[in-house]
């Protein structure tokens, strides 16, 4: 890499919104030096930094995207904000309207949410959610949700009602987002009509009938004699007695996972072809299945945080089977078992045995970018059981791969091999 002073002028321009304010200190001198005052923070101020690390920012554009970073990488003092909110602890909190515009102003939306995410777990910003005009400034997202259930029980009364409210507005969305494809790709469809002799009048399809017969047309009689008359076969439809148990981590690092497998138990739920239900574990189970009308209900219903027993909710769910062949399990889990981890994998191997499919979703965000137990995920594998991050609209594909009885492979999943020494 070259010196700093060897740079050219964008360069260092980069380099030092890389770096943060500190960069800019007079070498040996006071890191924070050039005032965090209110306005333009550390970024206005100071020459060029130790090393010739270059010039302050110029512009107003790179000064909020600086103080933006800054406050959530940086000093965590209100960096170059009005304080006019308390909360936290350690110094006054940023006042987050004032922030959340600087930072939509100044980067694009995965960064902004991004950010947020990580800002969020900020200590002491949870209290600053709380607050009806921080909350309707945030950006309405899976990830605040998330935030907003793991803190429900904080809720002021004043705030309940706005709180509830954005969980509504996000559900829907994920919801409007969702029910059109898998309504399309799951919903079933009649089978093909088939030809008959007799049947039931109810049943014949009259418009195919007609055109072909056609060709059976009486012009004495003026009329056309149906041959053949075919007959809707309406009652048998595609994914008919097929039985969908999705089982949900409700730790606090699934939260996000969370929200989508409401939306999307909910919307399977409403599907008349499919049997749907849902079980929320921690160290606990609980059948939510009643409640998936309302995915809102669900969410705040749930209980984000303490241990992870998935070898319980498994064993609920095999107790729940009823025609194993015709039963797919997802689970929804890290794989963080906090307990031995040979029980989950008992547990995975019996159902497989018993002829149920069972995936392993590692999380279901629009990111799929998880954090999980590798370990756990590789002997998973080891049992041939697919393991993977997935998006919401992925899962649609997948339901549809595996109830169809085709290869993961074509929706771009790898499907493992199983170990016999692991069964």
């Amino acid at each position: 890499m070259r010196p700093l002073d060897r740079l050219g002028e964008e360069e260092r321009r980069r380099w030092r919104l890389i770096t943060g304010p500190a960069s800019e200190a007079p070498q040996g001198g006071d890191a924070t030096a050039g005032g965090a005052g209110a306005g333009g923070g550390g970024a206005l101020g100071g020459g060029a930094g130790a090393g010739g690390a270059g010039p302050a920012l110029q512009s107003e554009e790179d000064v909020r995207r600086d103080r933006c970073m800054e406050l959530v990488y940086g000093r965590g003092d209100g960096y170059g904000y009005a304080t006019a909110r308390g909360g936290g602890q350690g110094g006054p909190a940023p006042y987050i309207p004032a922030w959340l515009e600087d930072l939509r102003r100044g980067f694009p939306r995965p960064v902004v949410e991004q950010v947020q995410r990580e800002a969020l777990k900020h200590r002491g910003w949870e209290r600053l959610i709380l607050e009806p005009e921080n909350l309707a400034a945030l950006e309405h997202d899976a990830n605040l949700v998330a935030a907003l259930i793991a803190l429900k029980d904080l809720v002021p009364e004043e705030t309940k009602a706005m709180a509830r409210a954005v969980v509504a507005e996000v559900v829907q969305q994920i919801e409007r987002e969702l029910r059109a494809r898998v309504v399309s790709a799951l919903g079933g469809r009649a089978s093909s009509t088939r030809l008959r002799r007799t049947g039931p009048a109810t049943r014949i399809d009259w418009p195919r009938t007609i055109r072909r017969s056609l060709k059976h047309y009486q012009p004495e009689l003026e009329t056309v004699v149906p041959d053949p008359v075919l007959f809707r076969d309406s009652e048998k439809r595609q994914f008919d007695d097929r039985h969908v148990l999705l089982l949900v981590d409700q730790s606090a690092s699934m939260a996000a996972s969370l929200v989508y497998a409401a939306v999307m138990g909910s919307v399977l739920a409403s599907l008349r072809n499919l049997s749907t239900r849902m079980l929320l574990f921690d160290v606990r189970v609980v059948d939510v299945t009643a409640q998936l009308s309302d995915p809102v209900d669900v969410l705040f219903g749930a209980q984000l945080g303490g241990g992870t027993a998935i070898h319980v909710a498994l064993a609920a769910a095999q107790a729940l089977i009823v025609e194993p062949r015709r039963t797919l399990v997802v689970l929804i889990s890290d794989l963080e078992e906090g307990a031995d981890p040979r029980l989950m994998l008992t547990k995975m191997a019996q159902l497989k045995a018993q002829g149920a499919t069972v995936l392993c979703l590692l999380n279901l965000d629009v990111n799929a970018n998880p954090a999980f137990n590798r370990q756990n995920a590789r002997e998973v594998a080891r049992l041939g059981i697919p393991a993977f991050a997935c998006t919401p609209d992925k899962l649609v594909d997948v339901l549809r791969c595996t109830l169809d009885g085709r290869s993961l492979a074509t929706v771009g999943v790898e499907v493992p091999r199983a170990d016999p020494e692991a069964m």
